[in-house]
């Protein structure tokens, strides 16, 4: 029998298919021979893991609409227990989508495979009635804010702090010149971002509303809109939704790699909470943070949060910084009062940014993943992981 270690990564969206591919990349450059499979996407499958399930088909934003993917859910698990019954991978390593790979890992643990969780769920925002099953089903956390690594240590699970792998993506990513030409962009005309986010439910919730917000923007000053749309998202779905709002405000759709590019360009932006919200701090770029979602789900998600901020730099800052519109008050009207207030206001503007700089230092220089990796094949070496 070969004496390759295998590990299987599983990522359920966008931001984790990123994180999944630069870890595959660090595996495979250290451990010759190494076997990876997993759940993820197209950035995942080119860094060499093979695909069993691709992350377009498990689009899942908040209860009620997983309920509608349990068919789907129930034929994963089914295959894993097959796979992990057959030919056990040495660690499983859930990157970030707590929902499904906290479970997962679960059933990873009953085959005897090392479990780790790489940006780990948030207990520390929503409450302390997640860690129990964490800590049933998962063998290490690998942590990338400081707070999250106290949080789990205090509930006695084994957690390590290895910095944040977005200030990895951003350090390491190549921003591209001359946009401007190339999606005919005015050049003395301010770039206002549009940022949806990554999940089909949320392009279906508030892009409409982002769209209307650039909208009543432009009735006010001169700008124009970039909306970057990731991997998992269909370009003719957008198309629509901008083609029925029917507004005049001039919106360029472009590739979602080239989101970084755009964000050290642009003035300023409107972003679904979550990762991107980070990224942009990283990149200096004012945003503001919208949240809507399933009214069942939101409230079932208001009993159980635990925080004062829904946005990653507020939380990273422990301020807030950047403003956050919540369920009704994420409506055109306020948004677009908020970026016009950035447009208007030259000293607000300028001391957001003075804001970001603090985050962006507070975060650190990276060298995440090669620490989660180190994690990875220390937790392999434990179980004699070589297949």
């Amino acid at each position: 029998m070969e004496n390759r270690l295998t590990v299987f990564l599983s990522a359920g969206e966008a931001s984790g298919d990123l994180l999944g591919a630069a870890l595959a990349q660090e595996l495979i450059s250290r451990v010759p021979g190494i076997v990876l499979q997993g759940i993820g996407g197209a950035k995942m499958r080119a860094a060499g893991v093979d695909i069993i399930y691709d992350i377009n088909d498990l689009a899942l934003f908040g209860a009620v609409e997983v309920l509608a993917k349990l068919p789907l859910l129930l034929r994963i698990r089914k295959s894993l227990v097959q796979l992990f019954s057959k030919k056990p991978p040495a660690v499983f390593c859930g990157i970030d989508y707590p929902g499904l790979n906290v479970y997962l890992a679960g059933i990873a643990k009953k085959h005897k495979i090392k479990t780790l969780c790489y940006k780990a769920p948030s207990i520390w925002s929503w409450g302390e009635w997640r860690v129990k099953r964490v800590k049933k089903n998962v063998d290490f956390v690998a942590a990338i804010f400081p707070f999250e690594a106290d949080a789990y240590l205090k509930h006695g699970v084994p957690a390590e702090y290895v910095g944040c792998p977005i200030v990895d993506n951003v350090n390491s990513y190549k921003i591209e010149a001359d946009l401007h030409e190339k999606f005919a962009l005015a050049k003395n005309v301010k770039i206002i971002l549009l940022l949806p986010g990554s999940r089909r439910q949320e392009i279906n919730n508030l892009l409409p509303v982002l769209v209307q917000a650039a909208e009543l923007i432009c009735e006010r000053e001169k700008v124009q809109f970039v909306l970057p749309i990731a991997s998992t998202i269909c370009h003719s779905a957008v198309d629509k939704i901008i083609a029925k709002n029917k507004v005049n405000a001039k919106i360029t759709v472009v590739p979602g790699d080239l989101a970084y590019s755009f964000m050290a360009i642009a003035h300023s932006g409107i972003a679904a909470s979550g990762t991107v919200t980070l990224e942009a701090a990283l990149l200096d770029l004012p945003l503001v943070i919208v949240y809507r979602m399933n009214a069942i789900s939101y409230m079932l998600a208001k009993r159980l949060a635990k925080v004062d901020f829904i946005g990653l730099p507020n939380l990273v800052a422990k301020k807030n910084i950047l403003p956050e519109l919540i369920q009704g008050e994420a409506s055109p009207q306020k948004i677009a009062q908020e970026i016009s207030n950035w447009l208007v206001d030259a000293s607000k503007y300028i001391h957001t940014k003075t804001e970001l700089a603090a985050v962006r230092e507070k975060l650190g220089t990276g060298g995440a993943v090669q620490r989660v990796a180190n994690i990875i094949i220390a937790l392999a070496d434990n179980k004699g992981g070589r297949q």
